[in-house]
């Protein structure tokens, strides 16, 4: 099922990912920083390729439980990030971001969450997000407080990244 209507915030709009979004998205998906804390990345021109391919193709999917969306800003008319909303249990969600390190500490990634998170509890009857991120990232950590989430657990050791074992932190609300 497609997200058929945009979302909308005063300075962002969360859309369905489009083919011609390729040099935007592999901005923030080729950049170390921005993918340090996560499985992927930085990716190769191929493997952005890959990701835009997979996402367009799975936007009519009927059985949907996953939408990625691309981050615009209003301003430019650029994809300056991505976010998600996976379901991962009936009525459970999990919620994802990513937003060009330029950006950082302006809000957005704040913006992002919570718009998200409110088509989530609003269209997809979601009851209860959750997210997850890596012990060291500070950042993602005060975002996912703002919106409002708890740490409701740490799991040490909890995956192998890049090399090195991942701390874990599990934040949760419900609506």
């Amino acid at each position: 099922m497609k997200l058929e209507t945009p979302l909308n915030t005063e300075r962002l709009i969360l859309r369905e990912f489009e083919e011609s979004d390729f040099e935007d998205v592999h901005l923030y998906a080729s950049c170390e920083e921005v993918t340090k804390f996560v499985k992927w990345g930085p990716n190769s021109a191929v493997e952005t390729r890959v990701f835009l391919e997979n996402q367009l193709a799975r936007q009519n999917d009927s059985e949907r439980k996953d939408w990625e969306c691309a981050v615009v800003l209003k301003e430019t008319n650029k994809v300056i990030g991505g976010c998600k909303l996976k379901v991962v249990e009936k009525n459970i969600g999990l919620l994802g971001y990513f937003l060009q390190k330029n950006l950082w500490g302006q809000g957005y990634g704040s913006e992002i969450a919570k718009t998200m998170m409110n088509w989530a509890c609003n269209e997809q009857k979601i009851k209860e997000m959750r997210a997850t991120c890596d012990s060291r990232n500070t950042a993602s950590r005060r975002i996912l407080e703002k919106c409002g989430m708890k740490l409701v657990e740490l799991r040490p050791y909890d995956l192998f990244i890049k090399g090195s074992w991942r701390d874990t932190l599990v934040f949760s609300t419900k609506f």
